[in-house]
């Protein structure tokens, strides 16, 4: 009785918060019409007019509650050239984002962020059906990205690493294009008690050459105000975007489920009831969108970048554990795990 209660609770407030956010958009003049040219988007939109490239939600509200001759936007991340926007003043904007718990792609929550991390709520081990990570396992990716010819490895070592107290998985990430090293990383990875896979931060280093030359998209959660996101749901459902990272203007990665159903053919294999999710940072102001595809059992199998550019699952093995000599309790990893992810 309890749990359906909460699950009613939580259904009753969702509707109320877009119930309040479409009444207040009703109330909002439009400050200026504008007609979609064929180079447009709405965070462009919103950067130019709005100030804020991460208020464009609040062009979609206005245009939609205005009728008339204005667009119905179901999707914001398509628009078309001749739609009549409704373009509202930057104050009425920030209050129409103040209206929602979570906003669709490009933009970041409204509220704070401010997740409860008590290590006695995480557990030994990840065994989330749609993000597994068993130490020993070694998945392979390869396809065709905007870099070149891409090849993926991701090996779970049975390396552990404390962070805020939780004790972390350890995952070795190494990215080669058209044969050379480009990326090593080490992500750090817990689970709940509910279920839900954080995301604690990376040790990542980029390479030219063979030379280390960037560690910039390196952080970790707890140090200079970086915070964990939720790379995974416990029981992921369409609906609000959620953080899968948070280090202010460094790594704000958002994603939204967008189903549970999807089939999807990879060379490893076919699967069913397929989770898929989409993905981008609340840092662009023109969201780069990734469509990620999740197997029960098996994990993340395929990402699709743009038209034609994207990755899928060729090979699973198992590989013998082996140090890494990065992510180990304590160890902060900040100068160590040159020899890939």
């Amino acid at each position: 009785m309890k749990r359906i209660t909460m699950v009613a609770l939580l259904v009753g407030l969702a509707l109320a918060l877009a119930a309040a956010a479409s009444a207040q958009a009703a109330n909002v003049a439009c400050a200026q019409d504008y007609t979609v040219l064929a180079d447009d988007w709405l965070s462009k939109l919103a950067d130019k007019y709005l100030g804020d490239g991460q208020l464009y939600w609040a062009i979609v509200d206005a245009t939609n509650a205005a009728g008339g001759d204005y667009a119905k936007i179901a999707d914001p991340d398509r628009i078309e050239a001749g739609w009549k926007v409704c373009i509202p003043s930057a104050a009425d904007a920030r209050q129409l984002m103040a209206a929602h718990d979570g906003t669709p792609a490009g933009a970041a929550p409204a509220k704070a962020y401010a997740p409860v991390i008590d290590p006695a709520n995480f557990v030994q081990g990840i065994n989330n059906p749609y993000f597994p990570l068993q130490p020993g396992k070694v998945f392979v990716y390869e396809g065709k990205t905007e870099s070149g010819d891409e090849h993926n490895e991701v090996y779970v070592t049975s390396e552990t690493k404390v962070i805020m107290g939780v004790t972390c998985t350890v995952v070795s990430d190494t990215v080669k294009v058209d044969g050379e090293l480009e990326e090593a990383t080490f992500d750090w990875y817990a689970q709940d008690q509910q279920g839900n896979v954080w995301y604690f931060g990376e040790d990542s280093k980029e390479y030219e050459d063979g030379q280390v030359v960037s560690t910039a998209g390196s952080w970790e959660a707890g140090v200079d105000g970086a915070l964990p996101g939720i790379i995974m749901p416990a029981t992921p459902a369409p609906g609000a975007p959620y953080r899968q990272e948070y280090y202010k203007g460094e790594a704000e990665d958002m994603a939204q489920v967008m189903s549970l159903s999807e089939s999807a053919s990879v060379p490893q294999g076919t699967y069913d009831n397929v989770l898929t999710t989409k993905e981008w940072s609340a840092l662009d102001k023109q969201p780069v969108i990734e469509y990620k595809y999740y197997a029960k059992d098996i994990g993340f199998i395929m990402v699709k970048e743009g038209q034609t550019g994207g990755l899928q699952l060729v090979e699973i093995r198992e590989q013998q554990q082996q140090g890494t000599e990065a992510g180990n309790e304590g160890d902060n990893g900040a100068d160590e795990g040159d020899e890939g992810d």
